[in-house]
């Protein structure tokens, strides 16, 4: 229900509110497979709404779930923490981890948006940046603009600098 609300951009905050310490109690937490978590990160992110207790739920659960979690909700958890500037060092490191694991699959938004959180995050996972410019180079026909200048922006400021083998 707080993805509906978000992707309305209905930003009731007393609404938001409640959605939110529904969706943070345990037992309705633990049920979200890692789509859901994404999901409900995402929405936090896309209202700006900074909820402490939610997002550490999220943080629990999709660290317990980090195995399950696909290129979509790696790339979209990854960017509402960086939009909510929500620092947790270990999550963050195991979503670089897993990214690192699927870099050949994603597609070209996702790889925008993982690049782009790493570089809000100030975090340089070296071998993850070198994968996601490979995959990048593969798939450079699907980037939109926005995407090339989102990429070229975070690799930037990541100070990375990818010279493939000819």
């Amino acid at each position: 229900m707080l993805w509906a609300f978000s992707s309305l951009t209905v930003s009731d905050k007393p609404l938001i509110m409640s959605l939110a310490d529904a969706a943070a109690s345990s037992a309705k937490a633990s049920q979200f497979g890692p789509i859901a978590l994404a999901a409900t990160a995402w929405s936090l992110a896309t209202l700006s709404f900074y909820d402490e207790p939610l997002l550490a739920l999220i943080s629990s659960e999709s660290l317990l779930r980090i195995n399950g979690f696909g290129p979509e909700a790696l790339a979209g958890t990854a960017w509402a923490l960086a939009i909510l500037n929500y620092d947790d060092g270990p999550l963050f490191v195991a979503i670089s981890d897993a990214a690192l694991q699927h870099a050949g699959s994603f597609q070209p938004r996702q790889l925008s948006g993982i690049v782009w959180s790493l570089a809000a995050q100030q975090y340089r996972n070296a071998p993850l940046l070198v994968a996601i410019a490979i995959r990048a180079g593969e798939a450079v026909s699907g980037f939109s603009v926005r995407d090339i200048a989102n990429a070229a922006w975070s690799l930037a400021i990541l100070q990375m600098k990818h010279r493939p083998e000819v």
